[in-house]
């Protein structure tokens, strides 16, 4: 089964064929090393943070508990800004990681008090 065109060009910056077949990796599992802020107060909106790591991409993608952020700023393969992060009215630690495609970083906290 092929994939419609808008989906092929993400497909293929993945090292995927147009059919949706890997062609093996295109780019290496990034690695997390910090996230800033990596705290904030229960009840005080959306916030942006800064990751830093290795491997980042112009396509790649982060995620919080899970969740994909399209609202990411590549700055380099080492930093990205993610925007509009909620911080939510509850204490809680949230997971964040980065995704190149289907690999995906360790997780780091983000610690909500």
């Amino acid at each position: 089964m092929g994939v419609g065109r808008s989906q092929r060009s993400k497909l293929e910056t993945y090292g995927y064929d147009s059919s949706g077949n890997t062609g093996g990796p295109a780019y290496a599992v990034p690695t997390l090393t910090t996230v800033t802020p990596n705290t904030a107060v229960a009840g005080s909106g959306s916030i942006g943070v800064t990751l830093n790591g290795t491997d980042f991409h112009e396509d790649s993608m982060a995620s919080v508990d899970g969740v994909e952020f399209y609202e990411t700023n590549f700055i380099s393969s080492t930093d990205m800004d993610v925007l509009g992060v909620s911080v939510g009215d509850t204490p809680v630690v949230r997971q964040v990681r980065v995704h190149n495609g289907p690999y995906e970083s360790n997780a780091l906290p983000f610690t909500v008090t």
